[in-house]
Parts: structure tokens; C-alpha cells; sequence
């Protein structure tokens, strides 16, 4: 166990090296030897790095887990005051996961209707490929919920709202 917490804390040392091509060669050691306990420093690192291949580097990790622990950790994250700078690419990558969220689709929907049109738009692909997974009866909650509120929006929003709608009914 000890050892494995070294490997942990070597890796988390290269991840904030400094040093791009270190960092692109831990981030594809990561990637295969599925280090889960990593992924919060990797958050720690798309926000603060300026290297845009280390970001990319990142985002190809992040889409390519298809472990569901992963939507836990996405949802915490956007839920952090700290990642909102990040938010739109944090929602890009949970609809491009293929992850379930549709445990989450309220915060989906009032991040939707809070974000700029690009958010909601990255919103809105996490509620269509969730809407797969919703009962009957959530379907027409959101349903409701999603008539009563279009008219409070116009543009983008409002037809992203008179799309979700389409597609739940």
C-alpha cells in the first residue's frame, strides 16, 4: 500500500512539473494504468496549466473514461466555485464520456438556463443523451417544468428548451 501511495504522489510531482513533455508522458501513463485517485489533481492541473497540449492531453484522458465513479468526480467538480472558469469544458466531456448523468439532469437544466448560449448548448447534449435513461415520469416532470419556464427565455435558450421538450414527449 505504501508503495502505491509513492506511485500516487510521483505522479501528482510530474503532473506539476513544469516540465510539458513530462507532464504529456504522465498524463498517457495515467491513461493506461487507470490511476482513479489522480483524476482531482487533474482537474487541479486543466485549470491552472497554460500548455494548450497538456489541456488537450487532458480532455482526451477525461472522454475516454467510461468508468461511472468518473460522472461522481465530473459532477463535483462543476459543483466547485473554483472550476467554473472551466464549466463549458467540463460539461462538454460529460456528454462526450457517454456516461449516464441523468441522475443529474436538474443541475443540467439550471445550468442551461444560467450559462452563456455556449453552455447551455453543451448543457442541452448532456440532457439529450439522458433522456434514454429518465422513466415516463420524470420525462413529463422535466416536460412541465421546461414549458413553464420557455417563456422566460428567447434565442438560443429558448429553442434548446423547445427541443428538449420535443425530444422528451
Amino acid at each position: 500500500m505504501q508503495e502505491f501511495e509513492k506511485n500516487i504522489d510521483d505522479l501528482r510531482n510530474d503532473l506539476f512539473s513544469g516540465k510539458p513533455e513530462l507532464v504529456i508522458a504522465t498524463i498517457q501513463t495515467i491513461k493506461q494504468t487507470s490511476h482513479y485517485e489522480i483524476i482531482d489533481s487533474l482537474f487541479d492541473l486543466y485549470l491552472t496549466t497554460q500548455k494548450d497540449e497538456i489541456k488537450s492531453a487532458i480532455l482526451n484522458l477525461f472522454v475516454d473514461i467510461k468508468d461511472e465513479r468518473f460522472v461522481e468526480k465530473l459532477i463535483e467538480s462543476l459543483e466547485k466555485p473554483k472550476f467554473i472558469a472551466i464549466n463549458k469544458e467540463l460539461i462538454s466531456i460529460c456528454w462526450q464520456t457517454g456516461l449516464d448523468f441523468s441522475n443529474y439532469i436538474d443541475m443540467f437544466i439550471t445550468k442551461m438556463f444560467d450559462g452563456t448560449d455556449e453552455i447551455a448548448i453543451e448543457c442541452f447534449s448532456v440532457i439529450e443523451s439522458s433522456i434514454e435513461h429518465l422513466n415516463d415520469e420524470k420525462k413529463k416532470s422535466i416536460m412541465t417544468f421546461l414549458n413553464e419556464k420557455k417563456i422566460d427565455f428567447e434565442g438560443v435558450k429558448k429553442g434548446l428548451i423547445e427541443e428538449a421538450i420535443y425530444m422528451l414527449a
